[in-house]
């Protein structure tokens, strides 16, 4: 079982006006995956748990990210 990570990122920012003023584009992107190492870790509560601990390690808020089967 494969867990993907997305965060929430700014991918362009575009100047706008004579103010400094930007027009952000954000879209979620992928940035980690999360492996099962054993079969006893195939339950999905482990997983997730898993992802997010990668998340907290990063130091990513929670609104922030998500994590996604993937395979």
């Amino acid at each position: 079982m494969i867990y993907t990570l997305f965060v929430w990122s700014v991918v362009a920012a575009i100047p706008v006006g004579n103010y400094g003023n930007e027009r952000l584009f954000r879209e979620w992107r992928p940035i980690a995956t999360v492996e099962s190492a054993s079969p006893r870790e195939l339950n999905v509560d482990d997983m997730l748990a898993k992802c997010a601990g990668v998340a907290r390690e990063l130091d990513i808020p929670r609104e922030r990210y998500r994590c996604i089967r993937t395979k």
